[in-house]
């Protein structure tokens, strides 16, 4: 009977060190973050998550979901563990609508400033002198928000933007590949002119490359051709 006591004193003491060994060794240890393009660090979503060193079994991928959320730049996200101790954060990046000039920042169609590593075709935008381009900060300056609702609407025209500038406190020019340049004003609604000049090409189809300037301010587009 003695010997039956100790055979199970042992077994269980066996067992409560190689829980022990188990618990500790899967401890998370590191946070890896794919696809950020610096939008994310491992550093800064260790901070949010508060993960390190808790047991990868008691860790909640939603709970790590829900902590991250605020992250401006960050389209969607997935929680995956990688078993025994690493947490990976699989990120993707909300879509850069423009590039800003002179910079490798772009500017995501809700006004999020990101890190653009990529080379792209996309329109490049020249900022006003008084706005600086932050990383993971989002845009205030209403011309330019009302810069990217243009952009957004002439994506889908005919009239293909390559730069975007603003010329004073409420009149944008974009310019095209034919470079053609189309004058707009933050006093009027974005689609409504960019409807208007989608209706000046059309009409001009065979001669749109022609076309110099196109005015949209105004009820009545006022068209320039090139002599």
């Amino acid at each position: 009977m003695i010997k039956k006591y100790k055979n199970i004193i042992a077994t269980v003491a066996s067992l409560a060190i190689i829980g022990f060994l188990v618990f500790n060794f899967t401890k998370v240890k590191n946070i890896q973050v794919e696809n950020s393009q610096n939008c994310l660090t491992s550093e800064i979503a260790q901070e949010k998550t508060q993960t390190i060193s808790r047991n990868i079994f008691l860790v909640s991928e939603n709970n790590i979901s829900a902590s991250l959320k605020d992250i401006s730049c960050a389209g969607s996200l997935k929680v995956q563990k990688k078993y025994p101790s690493t947490m990976v954060i699989h990120l993707e990046i909300k879509p850069v609508i423009v590039d800003v000039a002179d910079t490798d920042i772009g500017i995501t169609e809700d006004g999020i400033f990101i890190k653009n590593t990529k080379a792209s075709t996309r329109p490049k935008i020249y900022l006003p002198q008084d706005v600086s381009a932050i990383v993971n900060t989002k845009v205030e300056d209403p011309k330019i928000i009302f810069a990217l609702s243009l952009v957004k609407n002439l994506l889908k025209s005919d009239f293909t933007p390559t730069q975007v500038r603003f010329i004073d406190n409420a009149d944008i020019i974009i310019y095209s590949q034919s470079e053609a340049a189309a004058t707009f004003t933050v006093n009027r609604d974005a689609k409504e002119q960019v409807d208007s000049l989608q209706s000046v090409l059309s009409k001009a189809r065979i001669d749109a490359s022609k076309i110099s300037q196109i005015d949209v301010r105004f009820d009545k587009p006022v068209v320039t051709y090139k002599k």
